[in-house]
């Protein structure tokens, strides 16, 4: 394997698409596929990987929404009046 000097070291030099398309005649993985049936199964599997990364993404952040508006909370409406009753009910 080739080595290439990159700024962030040692990489292994990337290998040219045609040694794939040569190795495999050009049809894909040579499964029985066509190049076309491959990529559209590729893009499709990887549509579906971004949508569950969107997905698992979007409930992170709201839960590190919480912490914010909790102390929101008792900033505003239990520290000014100080109502300890209110800070348990609300920490519970």
């Amino acid at each position: 394997m080739r080595y290439k000097y990159h700024e962030h070291g040692i990489l292994p030099a990337p290998r040219p698409r045609v040694e794939w398309a040569m190795r495999t005649g050009g049809r894909g993985t040579g499964a029985g596929e066509t190049g076309a049936m491959t990529t559209l199964s590729n893009r499709m599997a990887m549509g579906k990987s971004l949508a569950e990364l969107t997905v698992f993404s979007a409930l992170i952040d709201l839960l590190l929404l919480v912490t914010p508006i909790h102390l929101l909370q008792v900033y505003d409406r239990i520290i000014p009046l100080g109502s300890i009753e209110s800070l348990v009910y609300v920490t519970r």
